[in-house]
C-alpha cells in the first residue's frame, strides 16, 4: 500500500499492519476467499500485502493454494527461478 505523502505512508503501513495480524481470527478458507477478492477488486493496492498476509500465514494456508491464487491471477510476485517446478 503506498501514499504520497511522508505521514499517509505511515498510517497506510499501520493498516496495513493491522489488516495482516487481523487474518490471525480468520479460517484458512475465509483468509483464501478474502485475499481472492482483495486481488480480484484492485491488484495493483493489494498485491503487497496479500503478499504480506500469504507470507506470514503460508503454514497455515498451504503452499499449494497460495502459488494457485497466485497464478490465477498472473502474479509471480516472488517467484523463484531456483524452484521452477514451483511455478509450471
Amino acid at each position: 500500500m503506498y501514499v504520497p505523502h511522508r505521514s499517509g505512508f505511515l498510517l497506510a503501513n499501520v493498516h496495513a499492519q493491522w489488516l495482516v495480524n487481523y487474518f490471525s481470527r480468520l479460517t484458512t478458507e475465509q483468509s483464501m476467499a478474502c485475499m481472492n477478492e482483495m486481488l480480484r477488486v484492485n491488484i495493483r493496492q493489494n498485491l503487497q500485502v496479500v503478499v504480506q498476509i500469504a507470507t506470514k500465514y503460508s503454514d497455515i494456508l498451504g503452499a499449494v493454494k497460495l502459488i494457485e491464487m497466485f497464478e490465477s491471477f498472473k502474479s509471480f510476485e516472488g517467484k523463484s527461478d531456483r524452484y521452477p517446478c514451483h511455478w509450471g
